[in-house]
């Protein structure tokens, strides 16, 4: 299968990435929030690798599926993309969702999880939206689903709603076929 990776494709190539340093980098941010009232009270002594590695490890175990979902699509190839506001109708969230409805019905969501209100404060705040973020797609001229970061995502389309667009960096994992699943529509 031919990937367009050029300069006429969805989003801007930033550059190379291998699966391993995308993986590292979502494991790493999960191991820094979500995952950080799962550790033990040593983890924060830990030199740079043994964090990378016990985050590895630890993302492994919650997101095992989602994990299989992404290799058994195919991976072949991994890139850094940049994205802007001009993208956001070809960006996609798990289960097939566009960002845009996924945002505003975040925002306008009571939960008991405190994802919403995660979302609020983020799109409220006027630190920008950062990576990592992790998406999949079968070539850079989208759509584009998002993986890890549809709560941020979500953020930052509320962000370029109320006038404030900037790029955001995303890791894009390039499969052979959707992963099934997690890019197609939720049927619950």
């Amino acid at each position: 299968m031919c990937h367009d990776l050029g300069e006429a494709g969805f989003v801007e190539v930033l550059g190379p990435i291998d699966l391993g340093q995308a993986l590292l980098a979502w494991a790493l941010h999960e191991w820094n929030g979500r995952l950080r009232v799962h550790l033990p009270a040593e983890a924060a002594s830990l030199s740079p690798e043994a964090a990378g590695l016990n985050a590895v490890g630890a993302l492994l175990h919650v997101r095992r599926n989602v994990i299989a979902g992404i290799v058994a699509a195919g991976v072949a190839y991994c890139v850094r993309v940049q994205v802007t506001a001009r993208d956001i109708p070809s960006i996609r969230v798990m289960g097939a969702d566009s960002v845009t409805n996924f945002s505003k019905n975040k925002l306008a969501e009571r939960d008991t999880d405190g994802s919403a209100d995660y979302v609020r404060r983020l799109a409220a705040s006027s630190t920008p939206v950062g990576p990592p973020i992790l998406s999949v797609a079968r070539s850079t001229t989208g759509p584009i689903t998002i993986f890890d970061g549809m709560h941020r995502m979500a953020a930052w389309v509320a962000h370029v709603s109320a006038g404030r667009e900037y790029p955001l960096e995303i890791n894009l994992v390039l499969t052979e076929r959707p992963s099934l699943v997690f890019e197609l529509p939720d049927r619950t």
